[in-house]
């Protein structure tokens, strides 16, 4: 029996076919589901304020201390009061603490991207007590970006 109203679909039945068997065999669908678009210029960001502390797995004589934390079995290796919740599904964490002499305070914080190199610079400012009396300080800093590829090289830039 002959359709001449799907005549005219004939030609692209073939390659319905084959993306049918593509999706099947491939999967239609990533491994792993990225958020992050790249886009060059400044990253939208969430500051995560009620994180404080890292694991001891840190070198505490470091003076800089810088992670990208993708998983949830990172987050709790690495941070020593994982209260915030962070859905590492759609979201990578960007940690960091910095050593002082005096007690200091983040400033401002900036994401930037760089589609040709693939990379990212989170950027933070530190403003450092410069008056009263010395003491060991530690300055963290922690900013929420959409998820991100293994791939993609963070850079820290810490200034104070």
């Amino acid at each position: 029996m002959n359709f001449p109203s799907l005549s005219h679909y004939k030609g692209s039945e073939s390659f319905l076919l084959y993306l049918a068997f593509t999706c099947l065999i491939a999967g239609c669908k990533s491994d792993e589901p990225y958020v992050y678009i790249c886009k060059d210029g400044t990253i939208e960001i969430q500051e995560v304020t009620n994180l404080k502390n890292f694991q001891k797995t840190i070198n505490p004589k470091d003076s800089l201390a810088t992670m990208v934390i993708r998983t949830e079995t990172e987050y709790r290796n690495y941070i020593t009061d994982p209260v915030a919740r962070i859905d590492f599904s759609k979201q990578t964490l960007l940690a960091g603490r910095l050593l002082t002499a005096m007690p200091g305070r983040v400033l401002s914080q900036r994401v930037t991207s760089s589609c040709a190199s693939g990379s990212l610079l989170y950027d933070v400012k530190i403003s450092v007590n410069t008056e009263g009396a010395t003491a060991h300080a530690e300055t963290p800093f922690f900013v929420t970006i959409p998820k991100i590829p293994e791939t993609t090289n963070v850079t820290f830039n810490v200034h104070f």
